[in-house]
């Protein structure tokens, strides 16, 4: 577990601190969907605190993607057990027992099984001896002197980078040179073999948007140069332009929740979608008449309806992922502008929703 998101995640959930944990990993779903630790931390924390759809959902995937561990089938076999389902946790810990047949946690749970009927079951749920058969997080030890050597490395490390960065280039992206206009192209911009356009720019106009393109790219203002690459792609420009223009499109990188950029509103979307389109936004809202299946999570979002006092939109949004979202709360989903059927659609990649009081 290398990587600093999940050293994280696993100090949280060491510390038990499953709320947090939840909120520093689910907006990350997509980036993680190939890590099993990932939906394990998220699938038993969701289990500890009680959010059964949400933590099947997890574990289960969780145990696809490693199918050979057991921990996450005794996860799984201990959700079964909170929710009464003995025939489905036995047969969880049946199948982890072949994996680990010397396994105390497994024995013991199938034992409290043998030995209880519905009411046992139900009062182990009551009284919070159901914890018991959950997994362990682990221990976290704190040790303060080693921390704060720790800390003094750090900080004079810190210092030292600190002042080498400062005597350093801004970092740039991918070297764009080849997909400088030539001067014909910049001489001969317009298309002259007729044709329908969605917009109609003069020699200055596509001259100013390529160059606003490759700019705003060099910028890491990625909404903003896609919009320019729309304007010219849907517009009276050559064709050569137009090729360049989609070409640098492929250098355009997924944004997360914390790199995102001139995220565009539903109105301003709403006015021109094609001048938007590929572009990533964050919007809020909740989802309606959702459709899931093991692999996508289909939905209605409502944009703007956080408060149930107003919708800006409803934009129908798929995300491949077997994610859990409370249709009850308001929900954040990063996803890809497109056009779908000339209608407004939402590609999503992930979803962040605070955990609600239920």
């Amino acid at each position: 577990m290398e990587d600093t998101k999940l050293k994280k995640a696993d100090i949280l959930f060491r510390r038990k601190q499953f709320e947090n944990l939840i909120k520093e990993l689910e907006p990350f779903v997509m980036e993680y969907r190939q890590s099993a630790d990932f939906f394990y931390m998220l699938g038993v924390s969701n289990l500890y605190l009680g959010i059964l759809g949400a933590a099947e959902d997890y574990l289960t995937t969780a145990s696809r993607i490693d199918s050979d561990s057991p921990k996450s089938l005794i996860a799984l076999g201990a959700l079964f057990l909170r929710k009464g389902s003995t025939t489905e946790a036995i047969s969880c810990y049946l199948e982890a027992q072949e994996m680990d047949p010397q396994n105390a946690l497994v024995k013991k749970s199938l034992n409290f099984i043998r030995k209880s009927d519905m009411a046992t079951i139900s009062q182990a749920v009551d009284s919070g001896k159901i914890k018991e058969f959950y997994p362990s997080t682990g221990v976290y030890i704190p040790v303060q002197q080693i921390v704060l050597v720790a800390f003094a490395v750090f900080a004079i490390t810190g210092i030292i980078i600190a002042a080498v960065t400062m005597h350093k280039k801004a970092p740039k992206r991918a070297d764009l040179s080849n997909y400088t206009l030539t001067v014909n192209e910049k001489n001969n911009p317009v298309e002259t073999d007729g044709g329908t356009y969605r917009y109609i720019m003069t020699t200055t106009q596509i001259n100013d948007s390529y160059t606003k393109a490759i700019k705003y790219f060099q910028d890491f203002k990625d909404n903003q140069a896609q919009v320019e690459i729309n304007r010219i792609l849907n517009s009276n420009a050559s064709v050569s332009i137009k090729q360049k223009a989609r070409e640098i499109m492929n250098y355009i990188t997924e944004p997360g929740f914390d790199t995102i950029k001139d995220v565009y509103s539903y109105k301003k979307v709403e006015s021109d979608p094609y001048l938007y389109m590929d572009c990533w936004v964050v919007w809020s809202g909740r989802v309606s008449n959702v459709e899931k299946t093991e692999t996508t999570y289909n939905c209605e979002f409502l944009v703007g309806y956080d408060d149930m006092k107003n919708v800006d939109g409803i934009v129908p949004c798929s995300i491949p992922m077997p994610i859990s979202i409370d249709v009850e709360n308001p929900v954040q989903i990063l996803g890809k502008l497109t056009v779908k059927n000339n209608k407004l659609f939402l590609q999503g990649k992930s979803v962040y929703q605070p955990i609600g009081k239920k």
